[in-house]
């Protein structure tokens, strides 16, 4: 038979809190170090987007200065034509003219 039945409870009870204070701790641990997990994968995730963002941006970058440089190709070419052609017509119209002046002398 036990001894003393109230002492026997109160080391229960003593036993039953250091338990628990050291579950709450356990606890306490655990959430502490799952959202430090979650800050780092956080961290990461962002890092990889911004680097994503970048590259993206370079090539982003990289089309529009070759679209810019195919335009100004494009450009230069039309105005060679536009100027070739304005030399036609010039020379056909000093062509009329003279055609005119001989025709009138």
């Amino acid at each position: 038979m036990i001894k003393n039945p109230l002492e026997h409870i109160k080391k229960a009870e003593e036993k039953a809190s250091k338990d628990l204070e050291e579950a709450q701790r356990e606890a306490q641990e655990q959430v502490a170090s799952a959202k430090n997990a979650q800050e780092e994968e956080l961290l990461s995730i962002k890092n990889k987007a911004s680097e994503s963002r970048k590259k993206a941006l370079v090539g982003v970058e990289g089309k529009i200065t070759d679209l810019k440089e195919k335009k100004v190709v494009e450009i230069k070419k039309n105005l060679e034509d536009v100027q070739k052609q304005g030399e036609q017509n010039m020379d056909k119209a000093v062509d009329a003219v003279v055609s005119s002046f001989i025709k009138q002398n």
